[in-house]
């Protein structure tokens, strides 16, 4: 590959993932505002944590982007953290179904009643 298309490529990857790292931290907020105007609190949770530690670990991931270039131990910590993120969306994805699920039992019992 010639570097001109390698730092093509760079920039592009750069710029999905810093719309990936803003979308990521705006809907953790967004959650945390919805969930507290609905009901009146904080609802600690497996979600909840599956959403800060993702948070965390995207913001940590894109904090080494700019050592990758100088060592090549960074980018095999961060293709781990990138991996463990995965992970924890799975388990978000998950949580998520589950509470939608106990919402619309809720919704079904209160129009029943």
């Amino acid at each position: 590959m010639s570097y001109l298309v390698e730092v093509c490529l760079f920039i592009c990857q750069l710029s999905y993932c810093s719309i990936l790292l803003a979308l990521m931290v705006i809907g953790a907020i967004g959650g945390i505002i919805v969930t507290y105007l609905n009901n009146g609190k904080i609802v600690i949770g497996p979600h909840l944590f599956a959403g800060l530690g993702m948070v965390g670990l995207i913001s940590t991931s894109a904090a080494l982007v700019p050592f990758m270039q100088k060592h090549d131990w960074v980018r095999s910590i961060h293709v781990s953290l990138n991996l463990i993120l995965l992970g924890l969306f799975g388990w978000q994805a998950v949580t998520g179904v589950q509470i939608v699920q106990k919402i619309l039992s809720q919704m079904m019992k209160n129009g029943a009643a």
